[in-house]
């Protein structure tokens, strides 16, 4: 019998994790695994590549009110806070109530709200079911907003059966919060590099299609317009090369992501305040990014924090030299002097000598991509990402069987009828087993 799978995501918009949930659920054997994919808040335009899975409609076409999302409980006055965590409540409540009871053998909660869901289930409406969380960035969020702090602290983790860190960071903060280490599994992103490859194009084409010329030197970064993401000092930095004569007459910096806080405008702005505001070119979201990685010849990551970034993987995935900023698990995909250099984080200058030494080398760009190419095709396969899932699913099922056969309560006694109603210790209990199996004892604590 296959086994039942939901897996929780907020939506299904362009996104390091959706895009690793998307990967993974159409990784998974269908015979194995039936996978459900609840994208609660809304769906978006991954959802048409889950062809075959079962999607749980959310309540909402469109993703609800800020009060409910990443900028709850920021108002100011305690009554507002209380209002917004009854509001809070009852929305999760009604997102939980979609789910059906007892439908489900793994529930795998992916970013901090689905955790905060997918215990809610847990212990409303799939009392048996196993909680996987995954953990796709650093800790961030408990201190912006102390309701996932407590939550997670306090109650998640004690429930959770396995925590997935994307990387050894925030494997190490997860530990530090109190989850045992026997319970946290580290599964770096994994990327299906032959059909990455398919997708590229010629170099020469795909600069004719976004309307680049042969000669130019091509940047691209790619990443939502996050404050956190760093675009600003990446700006910075490319007017500072440009200021000291280190660049080409002619370049490009391709910037792909979905526009966040209304910050695109403001990014445009600065770049024309810089005076490159011709070379910079903010594209949105996109959903060809190998065709853009096919124009470049180098790929840059300014972010604050992170935990394993995904353009970065799929940088590599591309035969490109990197430079990342020294955040999280950047330093293990980018090895630094040989696929590509790490700078320090929030500091234009260093960012920027990064990227002038690789624009002054076209050999060692061509060495460090050839170098990381081979490090993505070793260690960054899809099928040991869902080979990895996998065997934690199936763990998460066989401890799930297990508890069938421990003692109730406090697991000191349990009543039997074999004993006349007496309660029996666990010895008795384990040697009772032993004489008659565990279908007696399952069976009349179970119907």
């Amino acid at each position: 019998m296959a086994v039942r799978v939901l897996q929780l995501i907020p939506t299904l918009a362009f996104g390091g994790a959706e895009i690793d949930l998307v990967r993974l659920a159409c990784g998974l054997d269908s015979r194995r695994y039936r996978v459900t994919v609840y994208p609660f808040l809304a769906l978006g335009p991954l959802a048409d590549r889950l062809r075959g899975i079962a999607i749980i409609e959310p309540l909402l076409r469109e993703p609800p009110h800020p009060s409910v999302r990443s900028e709850m409980l920021r108002r100011p006055g305690l009554r507002q806070k209380m209002q917004d965590v009854r509001n809070l409540w009852r929305f999760m409540r009604a997102l939980a109530a979609k789910v059906p009871a007892n439908g489900f053998d793994i529930i795998h909660a992916i970013l901090p709200n689905a955790y905060i869901l997918g215990g809610l289930i847990k212990c409303t409406n799939n009392i048996r079911a196993k909680l996987i969380m995954t953990r796709a960035g650093l800790n961030w969020h408990q201190d912006e907003q102390p309701i996932y702090r407590i939550a997670e602290r306090w109650f998640l983790h004690r429930l959770v059966s396995r925590a997935i860190a994307n990387s050894g960071a925030v494997a190490a903060e997860l530990r530090a919060e109190g989850i045992a280490a026997h319970k946290i599994e580290v599964i770096h992103n994994g990327v299906d590099l032959t059909a990455w490859r398919s997708q590229m194009v010629a170099r020469e084409q795909a600069r004719r299609a976004l309307g680049i010329t042969a000669d130019a030197l091509v940047l691209t970064c790619v990443g939502n317009l996050w404050a956190y993401k760093g675009h600003h000092d990446l700006i910075d930095a490319m007017a500072l090369l440009q200021s000291q004569g280190r660049l080409p007459e002619s370049w490009q910096l391709l910037i792909a992501g979905r526009d966040e806080d209304n910050r695109m405008q403001a990014l445009v702005q600065r770049a024309g305040e810089r005076g490159i505001g011709d070379n910079v070119r903010l594209l949105g979201p996109r959903s060809d990014v190998p065709v853009l990685l096919s124009a470049s010849d180098l790929h840059v990551s300014a972010s604050h924090t992170e935990s394993l970034p995904n353009n970065l993987l799929e940088a590599m995935c591309s035969a490109l030299p990197i430079v990342a900023t020294r955040v999280g698990g950047c330093g293990e995909l980018v090895e630094d002097g040989i696929t590509g250099f790490l700078t320090d984080p929030m500091a234009p200058e260093a960012l920027a000598e990064g990227i002038g030494r690789l624009v002054a080398d076209r050999a060692l760009r061509l060495e460090m991509g050839r170098q990381g190419y081979r490090k993505a095709a070793a260690e960054f396969g899809i099928e040991k990402n869902v080979e990895r899932h996998a065997s934690i699913y199936d763990a998460a099922l066989r401890e799930r069987r297990a508890e069938r056969d421990v003692p109730p309560s406090n697991g000191l006694s349990v009543p039997h009828p074999s004993t006349g109603g007496r309660r029996m210790s666990v010895q008795e209990y384990h040697q009772q087993k032993g004489r008659t199996g565990t279908a007696g004892i399952l069976d009349e604590r179970t119907t």
